[in-house]
């Protein structure tokens, strides 16, 4: 089967003509107001919406995203060094920004057309992972299914689309 992407990216992305300076721009513009929120995020245990929309706002979410599914398609060294500057305001934050995005890659690179056209679907992609088996799904006797297992926390959870384990 194959997938057919109606719209250019130049169409319906919002940052169509961003180059990686002015993105690593945005991220110095925000690494310094993370600073001030580095006990919260610390306690809450994940970077507040606030946080998230700026990412989001900024094109933080689509570095690794391809072009066809209005990503930006920056290499992984525009996208370590925004993760890197955002860590400079707060390490938490950017590890989270770096954990949930940089899937993104292994998405692009793995997954069939169909599938990618439906994960990059939003534009944004964020799916924090873990590499640990989590746990099993079985069909019980009265027709539902029951999991068991243990699920651990993975790094921007909280602002993800998609988790895999």
């Amino acid at each position: 089967m194959s997938v057919t992407t109606t719209a250019a990216p130049s169409a319906w992305t919002p940052f169509a003509e961003l180059t990686p300076d002015q993105l690593l721009a945005r991220a110095a513009r925000i690494a310094p107001t993370l600073v001030a929120r580095q006990a919260e995020t610390e306690a809450r245990t994940f970077y507040s919406q606030t946080t998230h929309e700026q990412f989001a706002e900024a094109g933080f979410y689509r570095i690794l995203t391809p072009r066809r599914y209005g990503g930006l398609e920056f290499g992984i060294d525009t996208f370590l060094e925004v993760a890197m500057t955002i860590a400079s305001g707060c390490p938490s934050t950017g590890w989270q920004l770096c954990l949930g995005t940089s899937h993104a890659l292994t998405a692009a690179s793995f997954f069939p057309e169909d599938v990618q056209a439906e994960l990059f679907a939003e534009g944004d992609f964020i799916c924090p992972t873990t590499i640990r088996p989590s746990g099993v799904a079985q069909r019980r006797a009265d027709g539902d299914w029951g999991l068991t297992g243990d699920f651990p926390y993975a790094s921007g959870s909280p602002s993800g689309q998609y988790y895999t384990c």
